[in-house]
């Protein structure tokens, strides 16, 4: 299927998604856990669909649907770009982010996992969460990011 500006679009289960979408989903995904990465390879490179992946994983159908559409809310997430590419954060709030929001670790484990404390996994959930919301406000202004 083609949108107006003759785009090549593609439907999976609920979700349209441009050769553009696809690629930036397929590069944000790199940093997730291994099976997310796996799971969302499967259905963007693959092409496999929800009712072969349920058969393949013993899931239910609609099981495997829900996880696709939070898997990509969470890489389509403003949290998620900031994360990845503000210049604002250090390298370690950055891994604090990649944890957080791709890997979709509680705050406890991301401590844990980068060696860092609670506190300052809280602070910095804080302050990505201001950069994207301050991100979509330029974006809605009209603003370079």
């Amino acid at each position: 299927m083609e949108d107006m500006q003759g785009t090549r679009r593609r439907r999976l289960d609920g979700f349209e998604i441009d050769r553009d979408q696809a690629w930036i989903l397929r590069q944000r995904a790199q940093c997730m856990g291994r099976t997310d990465r796996i799971f969302i390879e499967m259905i963007l490179d693959r092409g496999n669909s929800p009712a072969q992946i349920a058969h393949l994983t013993g899931q239910s159908e609609g099981g495997v649907r829900r996880r696709f559409g939070r898997l990509v809310a969470r890489l389509a997430s403003p949290q998620t770009l900031a994360a990845l590419r503000s210049r604002r954060l250090s390298a370690e709030q950055r891994e604090v982010g990649k944890a957080y929001y791709l890997e979709g670790l509680s705050k406890e484990a991301v401590a844990r996992k980068t060696g860092t404390s609670e506190y300052f996994v809280r602070k910095t959930v804080r302050q990505m969460e201001a950069i994207a919301k301050q991100s979509i406000a330029n974006s809605r202004n009209g603003k370079a990011q």
